[in-house]
């Protein structure tokens, strides 16, 4: 038993976080009075803490670099989740429109995403059903929608902007037009998913 000044209560041994540091090897508070300090404490010190670990990681490059790609290879199966959740998150995939050249805020990106249907706007198979059908996708990762621009020689705009799987979003590229990619959807597409199915 060890006792919490925090709570002021005597708690079994693995209620603490361990910490080399104190002696007997346990933090001197419980892990609920630790956790409960954190979260009023945290938002206070998050900017700071976040300017701060930037900050750090510019200037030890290297040694994050290292220390990040042991940690990686120590831990494939979390690599793979981590990196399927990133893929998957739609704050996630903003950056890279941004980096395609698009204007809009986040909060206008992320209002718009919000009122789309959440299926392909060419061959209409909702999202939700997209990673059922393994024989559908192109790649392990493709269970999500992507962003198409309905004029390819047009910048990404939302006006512009409509959702598309993969899959149709390749075939059309910039070589069909939208009318067309929506017949050719209809016609093969979406037909060969429902046998898939």
């Amino acid at each position: 038993m060890k006792y919490c000044p925090k709570c002021k209560q005597n708690k079994e041994e693995n209620e603490f976080y361990r910490d080399k540091v104190m002696k007997g090897g346990l933090y001197v508070y419980c892990k609920k009075c630790s956790k409960d300090y954190d979260k009023k404490r945290y938002p206070k010190e998050q900017e700071r803490r976040r300017k701060q670990a930037k900050k750090w990681r510019r200037q030890n490059r290297e040694h994050f670099n290292k220390i990040r790609n042991e940690w990686q290879k120590r831990n494939p199966e979390k690599m793979k989740r981590y990196s399927k959740k990133y893929r998957l998150n739609i704050k996630s995939r903003f950056p890279k429109l941004k980096y395609a050249g698009a204007k809009f805020k986040k909060e206008d990106f992320l209002g718009w995403y919000d009122k789309q249907k959440k299926e392909c706007f060419y061959c209409g198979i909702p999202e939700n059903e997209l990673s059922n059908n393994k024989k559908f996708l192109l790649t392990a990762t493709d269970g999500k929608l992507t962003f198409d621009k309905k004029n390819p020689e047009g910048e990404y705009t939302l006006d512009n902007m409509v959702l598309s799987c993969m899959r149709c979003n390749l075939i059309k590229s910039n070589f069909f037009s939208v009318d067309e990619m929506k017949q050719l959807s209809k016609q093969f597409i979406t037909p060969k998913w429902q046998q898939m199915k």
